[in-house]
């Protein structure tokens, strides 16, 4: 049985890291996070649509904020 619906590899990684950053699941440091703890090297731009995906199905929640030197200023 194929389940159309079941996550894969990458969403469930970075689905792990938004869980474990909490307030601070911003692409850059979902980034850094994959390549220290999961060892995979990942573009900001797979990890961005990566979340659009995760977010139209309802599994995360994203919002846009103003720039912070935590942020780098993004």
């Amino acid at each position: 049985m194929v389940m159309t619906d079941s996550l894969g590899s990458l969403q469930q990684l970075v689905m792990l890291a938004v869980l474990r950053l909490t307030g601070e699941a911003y692409g850059a440091q979902i980034q850094l996070m994959l390549e220290e703890t999961a060892g995979r090297t990942v573009t900001i731009g797979s990890i961005y649509v990566t979340m659009d995906r995760l977010e139209s199905r309802g599994f995360v929640r994203s919002w846009l904020a103003a720039p912070t030197p935590a942020r780098g200023g993004k």
